[in-house]
């Protein structure tokens, strides 16, 4: 028998075997839609699962921990923020934290894969009247606070403010979990206001010991290891980046160095060779200068000429040449990295030293 659903001037039809009517919406997990009319409307979602028996590298743990814990312990709406580089981990661990709090806390899953109207959404919590975890992926990109409005009241961000402030007059709670890969496009009213982003959990990259752990866990030919090693500083490397890597070295049986030649991969895509201090040491003379115009790309074979005009004497005897010409093998020359500090033997003859942070440098040590 069909069901017939007044809405104001609207009239739906239903089979009533599609009909079901709860006092509460069930526990599960819903992608958050709207329709023609611009009504708020809850889809339910099958495949938002954590991988059983997956392999968790890192922190996620600990950061899970503290963001459950709070949010458990709080009595107000809790608000995170995952910020970096994609492929870091952030969407892996806002997943986990949204499984715990489906299974644990028995609470649904709200998922936000469109720009919602933040007033509508508003309204629409408190119409849903329950406890939530509410997820936003890619958050600057669905509200861009970088719109061309001069009213900050009519910022996409600025509608969230009232949603996510930390005094809540209902008699529910909601963590949202939201991350972003640029911070910078987040709006100055959210950044540095724990009343609203209770956490922000920033991704620059993958940490040596997560690496350590990850080659160690799934690298068959550990003869590379040492080379994986030389690359623990990156910080271009994500899980993305180094799986593939990995993947790469067990299938073929060979280095990173030689799969990074053909894989979509660009060791230094994200650094300023520009703004790095280049120090070039004659082991034979002891003269020692700094480069002024570097150019050249760290993990790839490049060949070097630095002239009169592109060297600063930094220390030097009485036989002095600035004639300098050699290949660099970035494989094999490579002799060291601690944190932004690559360290390079040239030939028997030259030492290389490449600081990458300007900050780390230290002239008293040099001179």
């Amino acid at each position: 028998m069909s069901k017939f659903y007044y809405d104001g001037s609207s009239v739906n039809i239903f089979d009533d075997k599609d009909i079901i009517i709860t006092d509460r919406l069930n526990i599960g997990v819903y992608s958050v839609e709207v329709d023609k009319s611009q009504n708020i409307y809850l889809k339910i979602v099958d495949d938002f699962k954590f991988p059983e028996n997956f392999k968790i590298f890192g922190n996620l743990y600990t950061n899970s921990s503290k963001v459950l814990t709070s949010f458990k312990e709080r009595t107000c709406n809790t608000g995170v923020l995952f910020s970096g580089k994609s492929g870091t981990g952030k969407s892996l661990c806002v997943k986990y934290i949204a499984t715990k709090i489906l299974e644990e806390e028995n609470l649904p899953i709200l998922l936000i894969n469109r720009q919602i109207d933040s007033i509508k959404f508003g309204a629409f919590l408190k119409l849903l009247n329950t406890s939530c975890c509410v997820v936003i992926d890619e958050f600057e990109k669905l509200y861009s606070a970088a719109i061309e409005e001069d009213d900050d009241d009519k910022r996409p961000q600025t509608g969230f403010l009232s949603i996510l402030d930390g005094v809540n007059k209902n008699n529910f709670k909601v963590l949202f979990l939201l991350t972003c890969n640029n911070s910078r496009m987040i709006s100055r009213y959210l950044l540095n206001r724990p009343g609203r982003i209770y956490y922000h959990f920033k991704y620059k990259s993958l940490d040596s010991s997560i690496i350590k752990e990850f080659v160690n866990e799934k690298l068959i030919n550990k003869e590379f290891a040492e080379d994986f090693r030389k690359i623990e500083n990156l910080s271009c490397i994500t899980f993305d980046i180094l799986s593939a890597l990995v993947e790469e070295s067990n299938r073929f049986n060979i280095s990173p160095f030689d799969a990074v030649k053909y894989l979509n991969i660009n060791f230094d895509a994200d650094r300023s060779i520009n703004n790095a201090i280049i120090i070039l040491e004659d082991l034979n003379t002891g003269n020692i200068w700094r480069v002024k115009k570097p150019y050249f790309d760290v993990l790839r074979d490049s060949f070097i000429s630095f002239d009169e005009d592109e060297l600063v004497t930094c220390k030097s005897s009485n036989k002095e040449d600035k004639s300098v010409d050699f290949r660099l093998d970035p494989i094999t020359d490579l002799v060291s990295i601690e944190k932004n500090t690559y360290i390079f033997k040239i030939g028997g003859r030259f030492k290389m030293t490449v600081y990458f942070n300007n900050s780390e440098f230290n002239w008293e040590e040099l001179l």
